[in-house]
């Protein structure tokens, strides 16, 4: 797609929820270089939704780099992965034609232009089949609906779940779509918390998930499914897993980071030129940006008690095999 056919830059936002902790600060540091570096975006474009108490100094230097950063306050009564609700109902993001919802996480490597557009909304289905077909089917019997299923293999598990099932890290979002959901989306999330002993994993952790599920069908939403390509998951296991010819547009990273804060490799040569070319981005951030960012992450780390991931022996050994893939 020419740079003349993509959207206007007012026709298309693209917004992500910034919690308290370190490591999400970098996040979306890198969440704003790599779209506007890679993906073409301009920052005018991007929205930062900050829970209240976040870092003052943080939320200003995302301001100087010319992103739009609004204050939001936690979902009360749900879990972390709820506060992505909390954009709903945003002022920043009531005139877009299209609204892009995304997890802080997320890198991208290229444009995904030729993705919005139409009537529908779309989502990546979820890596692992949770919930599985037979658990979806029960969810949806639980609220009151047909359990109807329209199985569809998850993008990193041999296993079904509902067409329906989306990964959180990116959503694509009509206008029209996204006004119903304001309601309709936290209503099915606060059920689905209240029943979380009933579901695989007992606690609601993919609760907001599922729920968006159960309000698309309880609104008719047309509803597409994405390519892996546009939300792929870089810290599942790929021992044995016959990707090489996949090359993503998306990388949802979650904390595979090393020491240098730069994206850990797959050992996958089409996931890793992707990665490369993130991190390429990464390491020419401006240094007052890269280096607030990397004392958040070892920030994080020492708040987690973690080590690294990867030692400096290896992030050279990432940097002689990435040369290889330039």
């Amino acid at each position: 797609m020419s740079l003349d056919e993509r959207s206007e830059p007012a026709a298309v936002v693209y917004s992500c929820v910034l919690d308290r902790a370190p490591l999400f600060m970098y996040q979306s540091l890198v969440w704003v270089r790599t779209l506007v570096d890679l993906a073409g975006r301009s920052p005018s474009q991007l929205v930062v939704h900050a829970v209240r108490g976040c870092d003052t100094n943080h939320l200003e230097l995302l301001r100087s780099m010319g992103v739009t950063v609004t204050a939001i306050d936690p979902v009360s009564g749900g879990n972390g992965y709820a506060n992505k609700l909390a954009q709903l109902g945003s002022p920043a993001l009531g005139d877009a034609k299209y609204v892009v919802l995304c997890d802080c996480d997320i890198a991208f490597a290229g444009d995904i232009s030729e993705h919005v557009r139409g009537e529908a909304m779309r989502g990546k289905v979820v890596d692992a089949g949770r919930p599985n077909v037979e658990e979806f089917a029960r969810v949806l019997q639980l609220a009151g609906m047909p359990p109807d299923i329209t199985p569809y293999r998850a993008s990193h598990a041999h296993e079904d779940t509902d067409v329906d099932n989306w990964n959180g890290g990116l959503y694509v979002i009509p206008q029209p779509v996204f006004q119903s959901l304001i309601e309709e989306w936290p209503r099915w999330d606060r059920w689905m918390l209240r029943r979380a002993a009933r579901f695989t994993d007992g606690k609601g952790m993919y609760s907001d998930q599922v729920a968006l599920a159960l309000a698309t069908r309880s609104l008719g939403v047309k509803t597409e499914p994405l390519p892996t390509t546009l939300n792929f998951p870089t810290h599942v296991d790929y021992e044995g897993n016959d990707r090489e010819e996949i090359e993503p547009v998306v990388l949802h990273y979650h904390d595979r980071l090393d020491d240098d804060g730069l994206l850990l490799t797959t050992g996958m040569t089409g996931v890793d030129i992707a990665i490369t070319r993130v991190n390429r981005s990464i390491a020419t951030m401006p240094a007052e940006a890269r280096q607030a960012g990397l004392t958040a992450v070892r920030q994080w780390r020492s708040s987690q008690g973690q080590q690294p991931p990867r030692r400096r022996w290896l992030t050279q050994l990432y940097r002689r095999r990435s040369a290889r893939l330039q």
